[in-house]
């Protein structure tokens, strides 16, 4: 059978940044993050081209040998993340490498430097919920925030903070920690 993956491109808002390409899938509420090799792959999965004619494609862009391995494994993450239209036979593809393998094949071909180019990638991002991007935070949990975590959402500061005071890292004396600080 000669299989032909075909992306997804209703409900999806497809931004393109550096390298990669970001996707967030209006129906699931879901965003990914795809790496070159995987966006390459989706962005050619039109259904009329076969693994073979993608695995050429992988060749000649990344100049790697054998590319099917690359395809395939691309394939699986993009059917899990739902990106496909007919992600269910993509599932359970016997051929489909595990991402170890894909490794060790890599590094067979000398080629283990470029694993974070040549290792299909499709990474689920976190995004916050309308409501969990509006709703405020109190200054006294501002505070108790980690500091690694003073602009993570919510970041806006409730009353009694002043308007527009954002939890951001502060100093006082040396000393470092999450404040509400006036805009």
């Amino acid at each position: 059978m000669r299989e032909r993956p075909k992306a997804r491109r209703e409900d999806l808002i497809v931004q393109k940044v550096g390298e990669e390409l970001l996707i967030y899938d209006q129906q699931r509420h879901r965003a990914f993050c795809l790496n070159p090799m995987a966006a390459l792959v989706w962005q050619r999965a039109n259904g009329r081209r076969t693994i073979a004619a993608l695995s050429r494609a992988v060749e000649r862009t990344f100049g790697v040998p054998e590319g099917e391995r690359l395809v395939r494994l691309a394939v699986n993450r993009l059917a899990r993340a739902r990106l496909l239209e007919n992600w269910r036979p993509f599932l359970d593809d016997p051929q489909s490498p595990s991402r170890r393998e894909v490794m060790r094949w890599l590094a067979r071909w000398g080629l283990s430097a470029s694993l974070a180019v040549l290792l299909p990638t499709v990474k689920a991002i976190l995004a916050p919920t309308a409501a969990q991007a509006a709703t405020c935070v109190t200054p006294i949990d501002c505070v108790r925030r980690p500091r690694g975590q003073c602009e993570r959402f919510p970041s806006l500061c409730c009353p009694p903070a002043p308007p527009g005071s954002r939890c951001q890292l502060d100093s006082i004396n040396g000393r470092v920690f999450c404040n509400c600080v006036p805009p």
